[in-house]
């Protein structure tokens, strides 16, 4: 890699570790996991109640990755399980009334605060680093097949 790209390829990756150290520091603030906090945070945008693997294909985690973050969850009474309608086999999760408290005291505020970060960009800024972002996933995903 020359010089100039490899440095620009640094600065990509230093943006990108700062990026996910926020959203870890706000985990640990909120004292979960951040698969736990990824897992409330979709349930909580999905608004309905959602089976395991619909978690794990909409985080595209496998279903063992995040199944350890859901007990805890559900240990913590923040979850709870109940047979999937018309399939017994899947179990559809729902937030308890302790969840919904804590999901409102906290991955509320901060999917509000993503909202509100993301409408201070200009709308060709949203649309840029959404363009770039899916393109950068792409080629990793095409990348990552071949290793």
């Amino acid at each position: 890699m020359e010089k100039e790209s490899e440095k620009r390829y640094q600065e990509f990756i230093s943006a990108s570790k700062e990026a996910d150290d926020v959203y870890h520091t706000l985990a640990l603030k909120f004292g979960l996991s951040d698969s736990a906090m990824w897992i409330l945070c979709t349930m909580r945008e999905a608004d309905r109640e959602l089976t395991q693997a619909e978690i794990a294909e909409e985080m595209s985690m496998s279903r063992q990755t995040i199944n350890s973050a859901i007990k805890n969850l559900e240990k913590q009474g923040y979850l709870y399980m109940a047979p999937a309608p018309g399939d017994r086999r899947n179990k559809t999760l729902s937030f308890t009334a302790k969840g919904e408290d804590f999901v409102k005291r906290t991955v509320d505020r901060m999917l509000d605060l993503e909202h509100q970060v993301f409408a201070r960009l200009e709308v060709q800024e949203q649309e840029q680093i959404t363009e770039i972002l899916r393109k950068y996933t792409r080629y990793m995903k095409e990348g990552a097949e071949k290793i």
